[in-house]
This record gives C-alpha cells, structure tokens and sequence, in this order.
C-alpha cells in the first residue's frame, strides 16, 4: 500500500495516542468532579424537603439519581429512583433509570423485573419499544431468550406495521446469537420502510456475523447513501473489507471516519488500531483478522465490529 509511508503512518499513532491518553485521563477527572458537586447541592435541597413540595421533591429525586447515574455510582442511582417510585409508582422515568442502573450494577433479575413492570404501563409505543430492548440485555446475561422475544411478539399484536419493532425484536435475536431471525426481522423492517439508513446498517452487520461479507458491504453502502454522515456505517464497512482484504478501501474508510469523528470520539482508539493493522498487513503479510482484542471488566473483548 503506497498511500502512507510505514514511518508516517507509525508517527502518526504515537503523536494521536498521546493527545487521546491526556484527553482520555483528564476530560472524565472533571465530568467527575462536576457530578460530585451537582449532588451535593442537590442533597443540600433533598435534605430541607419539609419546604419542597411533593412534585418537587420527586423531581430532585430523580435528578440527583440521574447524576449518580452518570458518575456510575449505580447504588445510590437505584436508591434515589426507588424513592421517586415510592413517591409515584407510575413513574415510568424512574423505572427506565432504575432498570438501566441495575443493569449497570449487574443485577440482572431486578432490571428484568423493571422492564417487564414498564411494559405493562400505558405508553407509547416506542417507550414500550425501549422497555423492550432493557429487557433484552437483562434477558442475554440471564439466557432467557423467550422471555425477550415474548416482549415483541406482544407489541407486535399493538402494531404489525411499526418497522422499529422487527427492527429491535432481529436486534434482540442477534444478541442471542439467532442470525437468520435477526436478518429476517430486519428485512422486514427495511420492506416496511426502506428509506431508514439504521435498518440497512443493521442488516449489514448480522450479514458481516455470519461471514456473508459481499451482503454485509451491499447494505452498510446503502446506509451510507441514505446518511452520508453514518460514522459507524465507515467504520463497519471498513472492517468488513479488511477482512475480505481490500486494504486500500478499509483504509479510506477508517480515515473517512476520523474526518467524521475527529479526536474527541469513540472510535478514537480503534481507529487507530485498525489503521495499524493495515500497516501491519502491509508490512508483515501479517492479518489481524479477529481485530483488536483486549481487556475490559476483567474479560477480553473483541472490538472488531460495532452492533446496532
């Protein structure tokens, strides 16, 4: 490949690197402190609650438990929520938090319960829909994969023509592995509205799961033509050719996505490691199929792909 020098390319990373490491450690160091002093004062309000009025009690309640939230200080979030619905049991703001916040906490069965409480409220459909898919990634740590599906098939019997529900509903089926399922949904979706780039992006990335690499790059294009901006479309895409070794097409993809996403973004990181797998490639002969593995939680993780 001659569109970077071996010395340009590695420059390149260490210098990135470096400013993504000081961005990395610092910018969370103050989001941090920030929360912490944003529930101190809500605190100071809580603890004079005899002046509040129940409304307002509730709602700093619920602000402060959106603040531990956001500093992952789930145990408080899960308490702060509990105490909105102890307030007012039809609060379906505080049962999404509080099943998001177990999630978080790892205690599965409890998220699953808030989720399943929340589908029985009157909502809206796609609250019913995020309720769903909460219900969903408790049900994949618990491997109950009717139970998940169950949700979907009952709001299907609200509405068959919402594309967003076979969108989620293959969503939930690929998480438990059920490719086929997952792609029928999702071209199910795409029939019912054909001009959503999420659905043809979503479809790709099943098609990349089960190795049908020509499929997956026909959809993850048509989402980009429908939404030329689709980041994790490049970033897919970009993958997918790696794999099926066109390096120079993967390589454009992964700088259109650093043009799209410049050093403050999530990709920062893996872009960087896809640029030199490509170095790698070229260099070595050398092929990181399986992409960038590495260490998170205390298990490895593979970065290969982004889900939808």
């Amino acid at each position: 490949m001659k569109k970077i020098s071996t010395l340009a390319w590695l420059f390149t990373i260490v210098v990135i690197t470096g400013i993504l490491w000081n961005i990395n450690v610092v910018s969370p160091a103050l989001v941090s402190s920030y929360l912490t002093v944003k529930t101190g004062v809500l605190s100071a309000r809580i603890n004079g609650s005899t002046k509040n009025s129940p409304d307002k009690t509730i709602r700093l309640y619920q602000t402060r438990g959106n603040s531990y939230f956001a500093n992952s200080d789930y145990g408080r979030a899960i308490t702060d929520y509990s105490k909105v619905i102890e307030f007012d049991p039809r609060s379906t703001d505080a049962y999404f938090m509080r099943g998001e916040a177990y999630l978080k906490n790892l205690d599965f069965k409890k998220a699953a319960i808030d989720a399943e409480a929340l589908l029985k409220f009157q909502m809206a459909i796609d609250r019913k829909i995020d309720a769903a898919n909460l219900l969903t990634n408790a049900c994949v740590k618990l491997k109950e994969q009717d139970r998940a599906i169950k949700a979907f098939n009952e709001l299907l019997k609200i509405s068959t023509e919402n594309a967003k529900i076979y969108r989620y509903r293959g969503s939930s089926y690929g998480k438990f592995g059920d490719l086929d399922k997952a792609i029928a949904d999702y071209s199910k979706a795409i029939e019912l509205d054909p001009k959503n780039a999420d659905f043809f992006y979503g479809r790709g990335v099943f098609y990349y799961r089960k190795n049908d690499y020509n499929k997956a790059i026909e959809d993850f294009n048509r989402s980009i033509e429908l939404y030329p901006e689709k980041v994790s479309a490049f970033y897919n895409r970009g993958t997918t050719y790696y794999r099926m070794g066109n390096d120079d097409a993967a390589y454009s993809d992964f700088l259109r996505v650093m043009e799209l996403r410049p050093v403050k973004s999530v990709f920062r990181m893996r872009i960087l490691y896809k640029i030199a797998a490509i170095g790698i490639s070229d260099l070595t002969g050398y092929r990181m199929d399986k992409g960038h593995r590495h260490r998170r939680n205390g298990r490895t993780v593979n970065e290969q792909i982004y889900l939808p």
